[in-house]
């Protein structure tokens, strides 16, 4: 439900529209960097991280780019479950983005994201939770947020 809400109110410039590609195998029309960036998230939910690493990290626009969003929220995801997430090399991206990454790798994020993730293991209301993760950039929460359920959408396969 969380991934067909969030497909339906992200922008359309946001990594958002690669979840029913990833999910469904069809979705809307994609721009080439998000094609490329289906690709780098194939390759993780496929169980080959470090292709997708290499495909994501530095991908897109943005300060943080939409490639690096995305693997924040993959490495939440792999904290919150109690996986191994070391941090493969961060070449090709800011120093904004490696901060980042690391901060994630170490189960650190926002509040809104602390919220978020209680919210949906309580199994309660978590819309507001994500509409607030959503408020990060102008595409990051939503970013990070696919690469968050993608990465829950791997530990249940």
């Amino acid at each position: 439900r969380c991934c067909d809400w969030l497909a339906s109110v992200a922008s359309p410039e946001s990594l958002a529209p690669i979840l029913p590609h990833l999910l469904l195998g069809r979705g809307p029309r994609l721009q080439a960097w998000q094609r490329r960036a289906l690709e780098g998230a194939a390759a993780m939910v496929g169980g080959r991280e470090a292709l997708g690493w290499r495909i994501l990290c530095g991908l897109g626009p943005g300060l943080t780019p939409s490639g690096d969003d995305f693997l924040c929220g993959w490495m939440l995801a792999r904290y919150v479950a109690g996986l191994p997430r070391g941090t493969p090399r961060l070449e090709g991206t800011g120093r904004i983005s490696r901060a980042y990454l690391r901060a994630a790798a170490a189960g650190q994020a926002s509040e809104a994201w602390h919220h978020l993730v209680a919210s949906l293991a309580a199994g309660g209301p978590w819309e507001p939770a994500a509409e607030a993760a959503l408020r990060a950039g102008e595409t990051s929460g939503a970013d990070t947020l696919t690469g968050f359920l993608a990465g829950l959408h791997r530990l249940r396969t």
